[in-house]
């Protein structure tokens, strides 16, 4: 019976393969578009999580109950981004945070003209799209601080951007080849290929807009 179970556990694995951390893209996509380069530099990324509000049933005899009332998510997820010399990364994101108000007045701008969306994909090892999450209503809430040292001579930066959000859908998917781009978003599961992609943007314009492009429609009505 154990060795039944065992050969069904490696059978199982063999057929559907495990998921790995490092297979993902994130598509970032602010008020008035994206940007593919700051997407490529996408190191790591949180997919957030749910919880279920409930409230203690304490009104009857026995173990109490917890009754369920609404869905709650996370406070926010968090993206680390690999910076470019120059820090266009962080400029992209101070940029997006200067819509919430107005730097002159300190007036808080309307919440729908700043509010994004982020599409979080995880990949198979074939670069097919497995499962993915659509944070709705996110922005960058806290660009956070970046430390300069004269010892770390072979490192690269890198910045946190802290996104609130409201709410997410998740789907899962076994579509063939990430938008039909399976050889660009296979650049991503190293390190070194998100900067060889990167140095490689300006011959690949065309296929990051056909990728927005893609990822725009499938997002339906949450932007």
């Amino acid at each position: 019976m154990l060795g039944q179970s065992l050969q069904s556990f490696t059978s199982q694995i063999s057929r559907k393969d495990v998921a790995r951390p490092n297979r993902f893209v994130a598509m970032i996509m602010p008020p008035g578009g994206s940007d593919n380069s700051v997407n490529l530099m996408c190191e790591s990324a949180e997919f957030p999580g749910q919880n279920i509000r409930t409230t203690p049933d304490s009104l009857r005899y026995g173990p109490q109950r917890e009754i369920g009332h609404a869905a709650m998510y996370a406070q926010s997820l968090t993206l680390t981004f690999i910076c470019l010399s120059g820090m266009p990364e962080r400029k992209y994101f101070e940029n997006w945070q200067s819509r919430v108000f107005n730097p002159d007045t300190w007036e808080a701008n309307y919440y729908s003209s700043y509010i994004g969306t982020i599409a979080l994909h995880q990949l198979d090892k074939h670069d097919n799209q497995r499962f993915s999450i659509y944070v709705k209503e996110a922005y960058p809430k806290t660009v956070a601080a970046q430390t300069f040292s004269q010892g770390n001579n072979n490192a690269y930066q890198t910045l946190s951007v802290n996104f609130t959000f409201r709410s997410y859908d998740s789907s899962a998917s076994s579509m063939s080849g990430l938008f039909g781009l399976s050889g660009l978003v296979g650049h991503l599961s190293t390190l070194g290929g998100v900067v060889g992609a990167a140095a490689g943007l300006a011959q690949n314009v065309g296929q990051a807009a056909d990728l927005v492009s893609s990822v725009r429609s499938n997002l339906g009505p949450f932007i």
